[in-house]
This record gives structure tokens, C-alpha cells and sequence, in this order.
């Protein structure tokens, strides 16, 4: 039983730790975006989609 919890303990904490550190990355992008062009800004937002396996849901803003 003490294992199960400590297990799930370890679980929960990798998880909130891994929300802490996206939610610092989409703090920095935001802050980033100041003073740039829209192409950067997309391309910045493509490798933040891309270093998180997903893709973006607006589509490509070339096409």
C-alpha cells in the first residue's frame, strides 16, 4: 500500500513538474513576442508546437 501511494506520489510530481516547465516556456514565448515579425512569431510557435509532439490547429500561415 505504501508503495502504491509512493508511486503515485512520484507520478504526480513528475507531472506537475512537467506543466511547470510548458507553462514557463509559453510565458517566455509570450513575452517574446513583442517587437517581431509575424513570420518570427510563427516560427517561434511552430517549435514550441513541435518540442511538444503536437501540431498547430490554425494550419500553416502561408497557405
Amino acid at each position: 500500500m505504501l508503495a502504491r501511494s509512493a508511486n503515485g506520489l512520484f507520478w504526480m510530481s513528475r507531472y506537475l513538474e512537467r506543466a511547470e516547465h510548458t507553462a514557463r516556456l509559453l510565458i517566455t514565448q509570450f513575452e517574446a513576442m513583442e517587437d517581431r515579425s509575424v513570420e518570427e512569431i510563427d516560427l517561434s510557435w511552430r517549435r514550441i508546437y513541435l518540442a511538444m509532439g503536437r501540431s498547430p490547429a490554425g494550419g500553416d500561415l502561408t497557405s
